[in-house]
């Protein structure tokens, strides 16, 4: 009898499972495919190491910006795979070493819930297993959305999980949606060289992101870059051609055509197992409590399937609130504006809590403050001035309630915003705080001293 079995071996279930096992607490994973789950093997990792690569390619073709002449820049494609296939194979490795030494048991195979204290799995050599537990945490997560109107054939018109393993570079590419996924990989095959066209249905890029001044300059810097965005355009149709070219038709009459067609324009979570085990379920995200808690006693649900951002570091977070409620530990769910959010394209954009829009809408008197990266020291010696940061500031209390960083190492910048978000400071306890010099930490200073009137290095037409 376990104390626990986790189903899935994501970020969500491997860190669930390594924290009931630091808790005292008989654990065993069960994953259907590889360990690592997603963000490891089909998501966060793979896109960062690709993106590491291109980097260095955008900076050799800007070195002489610096006096530094490059004769020669070229990639190798196939040792970039070769190198992304390495970093993964190395955090995969660390993980099930993790496991191992945290004596947590792992099973390969499908998982199907019995009821809350048995789970059977279906293992690789087609035997069936029946686990008996006193708790369930299940960490399913999400994978891509297949629309069957895109016709995906995973070589012509692909998704998410094709473009990571692509082994010849096209000379171009259409890429359906521009969240965070379209964007990396318009990030990744713009830097390669490659023709890059970004279709949007919204009439902004990001639509889940509502600050509209952050957005434009994010959108200036991708075009700037080479990357076409079509914007407030809706997919009407995606066929192969004779040619076996992707083609794209909108409703403003634009055909497009490409070598091929990437489909970036969502995920789908995967509740199917808890849907069939009477757990309530809606809109197809799994209904928790604070404490990760389903409707069902015992069973509990983290990561993608709860709902909320779709995050690596949020199901990480609800794995640990998970594994903590089981072992009778105070611990709970993180609200939602709380939890940093980045997209990973050069530069990247950070953000966290409120954006001004959403404060209004909530009924909060705004007061916001701004610096651009032009005016910054270290931003200007490093070649990086492209780039804005914007703070929220709640008018009654002088709370940071919320942070918009585009630019170089936003996605460091705002782990800085997002403690004092949690933690609600004030401008007024903020001010005392020294940043050093010259570093770009300096730019986010900068923007809450501006939301006061008090910046040094920016003038303000009064």
């Amino acid at each position: 009898m376990y104390d626990v079995i986790v189903i899935g071996s994501g970020t969500g279930g491997y860190v669930s499972a390594i924290r009931g096992a630091q808790n005292g607490l008989r654990t065993i994973i069960i994953e259907a495919r590889e360990i690592g789950g997603t963000c490891l093997n089909r998501g966060c990792i793979p896109t960062k190491a690709l993106i590491g690569s291109v980097e260095i390619l955008h900076k050799a073709k800007n070195s002489k910006n610096f006096g530094v002449n490059i004769d020669s820049i070229n990639y190798d494609w196939s040792f970039i795979l070769s190198r992304k296939e390495q970093i993964v194979k190395k955090l995969t490795g660390g993980i099930e070493f993790l496991l191992k030494k945290n004596n947590v048991d792992v099973i390969k195979g499908f998982a199907y819930i019995k009821d809350s204290n048995n789970v059977i799995v279906m293992k690789e050599n087609k035997t069936e297993e029946n686990l008996q537990t006193k708790n369930i945490i299940v960490a399913t997560g999400s994978e891509p959305l297949d629309i069957p109107a895109f016709n995906i054939d995973h070589s012509i018109i692909i998704n998410s999980d094709d473009a990571l393993n692509i082994k010849k570079i096209p000379k171009s590419i259409v890429i359906i949606g521009s969240g965070a996924i379209g964007l990396e990989f318009a990030t990744i095959f713009n830097a390669l060289g490659v023709k890059t066209d970004v279709i949007e249905m919204f009439p902004d890029i990001i639509p889940e992101f509502n600050d509209k001044k952050v957005k434009r300059i994010m959108a200036l810097g991708l075009k700037k870059a080479g990357v076409s965005l079509h914007t407030d355009e809706k997919v009407e149709s995606v066929k192969i051609n004779n040619n076996n070219e992707g083609v794209v038709e909108t409703d403003k009459g634009n055909i497009y055509k490409s070598e091929i067609v990437l489909v970036a324009i969502g995920r789908k979570t995967n509740v199917d197992i808890l849907v069939n085990a009477g757990v309530s379920i809606d809109n197809n995200f799994v209904k928790v409590n604070s404490r990760m808690q389903t409707n069902i006693r015992g069973v509990y649900a983290v990561g993608d399937i709860t709902g909320g951002p779709l995050l690596a570091h949020k199901a990480e977070f609800e794995g640990i609130v998970a594994a903590d409620s089981i072992a009778g530990k105070s611990a709970s769910r993180e609200d939602f504006k709380n939890i940093p959010a980045c997209i990973f394209t050069i530069p990247p954009l950070a953000i966290c809590g409120y954006t001004e829009e959403e404060a209004i809408n909530n009924g909060i008197d705004v007061k916001t403050g701004e610096f651009n990266y032009s005016a910054n020291g270290k931003a200007l010696s490093i070649g990086a001035t492209s780039g804005l940061c914007k703070v929220v500031i709640d008018k009654d209390n002088n709370h940071i309630i919320g942070a918009q960083i585009y630019g170089e190492s936003a996605d460091i910048m705002i782990s800085e915003a997002s403690v004092l978000i949690k933690k609600g400071i004030n401008t007024d306890e903020f001010v005392k705080i020294i940043h050093p010099h010259p570093t770009l930490g300096e730019i986010f200073m900068e923007s809450v001293h501006d939301s006061i009137d008090e910046s040094i290095h920016k003038f303000k037409v009064r």
